[in-house]
């Protein structure tokens, strides 16, 4: 029961931070003048959606990416970058 208890409560604290910041940010909105309110008032959505967004793919690619050039055996304890003609050697074997 505890699992299930600590996840509810992780989803109702994600849910009431994201609805905190959406509140937030249309009345800090509501303040700027109408000009500038009609122009700014759609970011307010898609800024933070292209945030998750980044956040979700774009890091784990580069990070890939960076992971790709690294030693398998020592992968992650203080691995050295393998040269870049072992890494296209790599590819080759694909």
């Amino acid at each position: 029961m505890g699992t299930l208890l600590s996840t509810l409560l992780g989803v109702a604290i994600a849910v009431g931070g994201i609805a905190a910041v959406f509140i937030g940010l249309n009345l800090a909105v509501n303040f700027a003048p109408a000009g500038l309110e009609r122009r700014l008032r759609p970011w307010l959505f898609v800024g933070p959606a292209m945030v998750f967004l980044f956040i979700a793919l774009i890091v784990p690619a580069v990070r890939t990416i960076v992971l790709s050039f690294k030693n398998e055996q020592r992968m992650f304890a203080g691995a050295a970058l393998v040269p870049g003609f072992a890494w296209l050697w790599k590819m080759r074997r694909l």
